[in-house]
């Protein structure tokens, strides 16, 4: 019975989907770091590139 009680708990749910989007914001990030990493490394490669450096 207590299980269904936790089911069916409002307040639960909502703390599990504040839960949930609290993690997607949290991948959001990681990702839009990722990604910003690997536009500074082929920035640095161009530049490499124009300065004739060896990669």
């Amino acid at each position: 019975q207590t299980t269904s009680n936790k089911e069916n708990d409002p307040l639960l749910s909502i703390e599990l989907e504040e839960r949930k989007l609290a993690l997607l914001e949290h991948q959001i990030k990681a990702n839009k770091e990722a990604a910003e990493a690997e536009a500074i490394e082929l920035q640095n490669r161009q530049l490499k590139i124009s300065l004739g450096l060896d990669i």
